[in-house]
C-alpha cells in the first residue's frame, strides 16, 4: 500500500493474522481450544494500533489547521479524515468490551472495517482510474516496490505466533 504509515501496515498486518488463524482452526482442532484468548488479544492489539493511527490522524488535522492562513487545507483534510476517526474511534470503543471483542463475527467485522479504511486511498484511485480526467493531470502517484507490498505476510506471521502464545498463557491460566 502506498504512503502507508506503520500503524496502518501493522493493522494490515492484524487483518492477515487474524484470518490465517481462523483458517487455521477449521483444519487444525488444537488452535479451537485458544480462540476465544487470541481474538480477544489479537483484537486488544488493533485497537491500540488504531488508537495510534487515530492519533496520528488527529495531529494532522492540526498541523493542517497551522499550516495554511486561510484554513482551505484543513477544510480539505477534515473532509476526509473526520468519517474515518469517528469510524476508529468506534471500533476501538467497541474494543473495550470483554465478551464482544472475543467472538468470531466481531473479528471479522473489525477485519472488514479496518481493511476499508487502510484501503481507503487506493480504493479512490481504483475509481477514479475509470475516469481520468477527474484526476489531476500533474498530481502524480508513486508505487511502492513489490518487496513493500510484501512485508506484511512475515510480519503477520510474527504476529499471530506472538498472539497465539499469548491466548496459550491466557487458556492455561484460566483452566488451572
Amino acid at each position: 500500500m502506498p504512503f502507508m504509515n506503520i500503524p496502518e501496515s501493522l493493522l494490515l498486518t492484524h487483518c492477515i493474522a487474524t484470518i490465517s488463524f481462523l483458517v487455521a482452526t477449521l483444519v487444525i482442532a488444537k488452535l479451537r481450544k485458544v480462540i476465544h484468548p487470541y481474538l480477544a488479544t489479537a483484537n486488544s492489539i488493533a485497537a491500540a494500533l488504531a488508537l495510534v493511527n487515530t492519533t496520528c490522524m488527529i495531529v494532522n488535522l492540526i498541523i493542517a489547521w497551522e499550516a495554511s492562513p486561510d484554513h482551505m487545507f484543513f477544510k480539505y483534510r477534515s473532509v476526509t479524515f473526520l468519517p474515518l476517526i469517528v469510524i476508529y474511534v468506534a471500533a476501538i470503543s467497541l474494543t473495550l468490551l470483554k465478551k464482544l471483542r472475543a467472538t468470531v463475527l466481531f473479528s471479522l467485522i473489525l477485519i472488514i472495517v479496518y481493511a476499508c479504511l487502510i484501503s481507503n486511498t487506493m480504493a479512490y484511485l481504483i475509481i477514479y482510474t475509470f475516469n481520468p480526467g477527474a484526476l489531476s493531470v500533474s498530481w502524480s502517484y508513486p508505487w511502492p516496490e513489490s518487496s513493500a507490498l510484501l512485508f506484511p505476510l512475515p510480519a503477520a506471521a510474527i504476529y499471530s505466533v506472538i498472539c497465539y502464545h499469548i491466548a496459550k498463557r491466557i487458556h492455561a491460566r484460566q483452566n488451572h
